[in-house]
């Protein structure tokens, strides 16, 4: 299966919105997540196989932290417990348009994609536009 970069951002920007830590009328935390099903039917544009596949990845990554759980080669559960600081930073690098945009393009052009890939890329292109802020231009 191929592995989406759009499949990724979206991934991403939806788990942001998901709280993984709730607090009880008691005022404790308790730790939350959230489940593949859910995760698909907030993103109706992606199969459930093309999300699991996405979230396996991320968790390879350490761009996110998951629980599953197994049994007679069928994957019967995947939760997704949080995002790492990793996946964090791979977030910021994407979540403005225009870096975006660039970022997909560049990766087009190279006909590469993987994650650290993207992270790189789309960094070097934050950085270049901060510059050119910077610079007032």
């Amino acid at each position: 299966m191929k592995l989406s970069c759009e499949c990724v951002r979206d991934i991403l920007l939806c788990l942001e919105e998901t709280d993984f830590l709730t607090e009880t009328a008691e005022g404790y935390l308790m730790r939350s997540w959230i489940t593949a099903e859910e995760i698909t039917e907030k993103l109706s544009g992606y199969t459930e196989a093309e999300v699991v596949y996405t979230l396996l990845r991320l968790e390879e990554g350490r761009f996110i932290t998951t629980a599953t759980d197994d049994g007679d080669d069928a994957l019967l559960l995947l939760l997704v417990t949080g995002m790492t600081y990793d996946g964090h930073e791979l977030l910021e690098r994407i979540r403005p348009e225009t870096v975006w945009e660039k970022s997909l393009s560049l990766l087009k052009k190279l006909g590469s994609f993987s994650l650290n890939l993207l992270s790189s890329v789309s960094g070097s292109i934050l950085t270049a536009e901060a510059s050119r802020w910077i610079a007032g231009g």
